[in-house]
């Protein structure tokens, strides 16, 4: 069964349950309907996708439309799955987060085991604040943790990481006492651990 292109008021949202039916599907109509969705909202990566394939252009356009700084993630009310709105709403500037993880899963291998390319912290000792350094293969869950010398846990940050991605989290450290602490992160089955030091 075809799929009709809507020119309604949601046309937005409808278009956007149009093309989700054309991921893994063979139907030409389907197809059809992604070869016109694309050109109509040409800064939708969703469609583009759907059209192209997992492009250097979807990729570049998903990277220009997604918060990239904590600046822009306190901008944006993170109330919009961007891609079901058309381009006139710039609902990009107010993304969920979720539309952009997404979009970075469509350029994943999600069969691959989650693995940690690197982590480094810093600066040790440490005073008001630390800086945590990694990468991950994948787009996955990632939890941080500091320990005391004595195993008690002081410290927790817990979100989702981009794979391939340089990813930096700041951690504030300003209660903390003075002492030997433990910074672990922990990615699926993996984790590994850096001993600090609080001046």
């Amino acid at each position: 069964m075809g799929c009709a292109i809507n020119q309604g008021h949601n046309k937005g949202h409808e278009n956007r349950l149009c093309a989700g039916l054309d991921l893994g599907h063979t139907d030409k109509v389907l197809h059809d309907a992604a070869d016109i969705l694309a050109p109509k909202e040409p800064q939708n990566p969703f469609f583009a996708y759907l059209n192209q394939g997992a492009t250097d252009y979807v990729r570049d356009l998903t990277l220009q439309l997604c918060p990239a700084t904590v600046e822009d993630v306190q901008k944006s009310t993170l109330s919009e799955w961007a891609w079901e709105r058309t381009d006139s709403e710039m609902a990009w500037e107010n993304s969920m987060l979720w539309d952009c993880i997404f979009m970075a899963n469509l350029f994943t291998d999600l069969d691959a085991p989650v693995s940690i390319n690197y982590f480094r912290s810093g600066p040790s000792p440490f005073s008001d604040h630390i800086n945590c350094f990694f990468k991950i293969n994948v787009t996955a869950q990632v939890t941080i943790k500091m320990f005391n010398i004595n195993g008690n846990l002081v410290l927790e940050k817990s979100d989702i990481a981009v794979g391939g991605q340089d990813t930096q989290w700041t951690l504030d450290t300003t209660k903390l006492s003075s002492g030997v602490y433990f910074t672990y992160i922990y990615v699926g089955s993996e984790y590994r651990e850096i001993k600090m030091a609080k001046s």
